[in-house]
């Protein structure tokens, strides 16, 4: 059976949510979880520069499954990968001047360098937005989802689609596990949330990653990266916004070594969208707090001498956003997919 979810006429979504929350609805307190191990880890990791359709990124190893991670909790498959080049004996600052010049032309601040002005919203340069479905004419999303989640966590990932087809111009599809392609499969991961970016592509699976503590916020979250959008603090013109300590950095190299300063680093850089044109937007479900929430011994250092990894431009801390869309989100998705 394929569910379908769509604004306010999926009949068939809300009968399965009823039947999925009968003892194990999630509470608005399940919502702020600003301790637990929500995201995917910071790790101290190798990295790779690899050419990802035509544009370069620093990628974390593989996990294993054929995927590598960047800025914190995005994926891309071995597949999508046209080349790699080994880091061993480059500093993160060369592999950063690298990555740079291998990007040089491509364009990155304002504008478009797409002809589809679908592309002149937040969207990672790079990604490419799902169609219309040929039946419906309607902007539309495929999941499958691993059977093997409990029915609160299944519950959740219902709800975090709903509030999107709720709020959005996009419709969701539910298929069979493991039976088609073409499609983002939700499966089971041991800890954070993670999800690769845009379509997939025809005949090849994109993956979303949830741990048994990624709560409905995160998994819309996660919803977003799988729609094409990037992370609001990585966008080119977050530096208009956001300051990020001058002694960040050294202060973790020298509390924890080189390689976890490194990967803060490198979840932080700003990253490339075809426009970076709409308002700024503190509130949005892809902007993270000032505080790390992956890395509890990280994040306790930092707090005890008051180091947040960023702030506004006036000082004041970014609170994680802990439920919904603002109005910003849903109008830089209903830009990316027109009703």
């Amino acid at each position: 059976m394929i569910f379908f979810i769509r604004k306010q006429t999926d009949k068939l979504v809300i009968v399965l949510l009823t039947f999925l929350c009968l003892n194990s609805c999630y509470t608005d307190k399940e919502l702020v979880i600003e301790d637990q191990n929500t995201d995917a880890p910071l790790q101290e990791e190798n990295y790779v520069i690899a050419n990802v359709k035509g544009i370069f990124y620093t990628l974390a190893k593989d996990e294993g499954d054929g995927y590598y991670s960047y800025n914190d909790d995005m994926l891309v498959h071995q597949d999508n990968i046209v080349s790699m080049e080994a880091t061993t004996d480059m500093s993160f600052e060369d592999i950063t001047k690298e990555i740079d010049s291998l990007n040089v032309g491509i364009k990155k601040f304002g504008g478009t360098n797409k002809a589809d002005t679908r592309y002149n919203s937040v969207i990672e340069q790079g990604a490419v937005l799902w169609g219309l479905d040929s039946a419906t004419k309607k902007n539309t999303v495929d999941f499958s989802i691993d059977p093997s989640f409990s029915n609160s966590q299944q519950a959740n990932i219902y709800t975090a689609l709903s509030n999107w087809a709720q709020n959005t111009n996009i419709s969701f599809r539910v298929f069979p596990y493991n039976q088609n392609t073409s499609l983002i499969n939700i499966v089971k991961a041991s800890t954070g949330c993670s999800c690769t970016v845009g379509y997939p592509g025809y005949n090849k699976l994109g993956t979303m990653k949830l741990s048994t503590t990624c709560d409905v916020q995160s998994i819309t979250h996660e919803i977003g990266h799988a729609v094409g959008l990037i992370h609001e603090h990585q966008r080119p013109k977050r530096d208009q916004y956001l300051t990020i300590p001058s002694n960040l950095y050294s202060k973790i190299k020298a509390q924890f070594g080189s390689s976890l300063a490194n990967t803060v680093k490198a979840n932080l850089a700003k990253d490339l969208v075809y426009s970076d044109q709409l308002p700024y937007d503190y509130t949005s479900v892809m902007h993270y707090g000032s505080w790390p929430r992956n890395h509890q011994p990280l994040r306790d250092y930092l707090m005890g001498i008051n180091l947040p990894l960023f702030t506004k431009k006036t000082g004041v801390e970014v609170t994680r956003p802990t439920y919904g869309l603002t109005f910003d989100d849903i109008k830089k998705v209903n830009l990316a997919y027109p009703d």
